[in-house]
């Protein structure tokens, strides 16, 4: 025999046989990955429900809150308007009361000076 053919003798011998058992093995391995995968996949899945659940319902909580800010700031506008309208008649009022004493003042003035 040759070297060639010695060489080729060898490698059939021992390298295609280690090949075979590599390539098994990797087949393995990926189905024990896929498998895996496949159970990681399925969690993923759990959770983006869960999440879409509790987006739901925070949206749900968020609308509600969001009316309610919008009653109180109602509530607040008209006690505001009604406390601005308030202020405004009384300060009407001290107006008024304040001429009034005035004329007064000056009616009794000008009787005193006429006596």
């Amino acid at each position: 025999m040759s070297m060639v053919e010695d060489v080729r003798q060898v490698l059939q011998d021992f390298l295609a046989p280690e090949l075979r058992a590599i390539t098994a093995r990797l087949d393995a391995i990926e189905k024990v990955m896929d498998a895996r995968f496949k159970e990681v996949d399925s969690r993923f899945k759990e959770m983006d429900s869960r999440f879409e659940a509790l987006d739901a319902r925070f949206d749900s909580k968020f609308n509600e809150v969001f009316v309610r800010i919008q009653v109180l700031q109602e509530t607040v506008d008209r006690n505001d308007s009604a406390q601005k309208q308030l202020i405004s008649s009384l300060t009407q009022q001290f107006q008024f009361d304040k001429r009034l004493s005035d004329i007064e003042r000056e009616m009794r003035n000008s009787k005193s000076s006429a006596a």
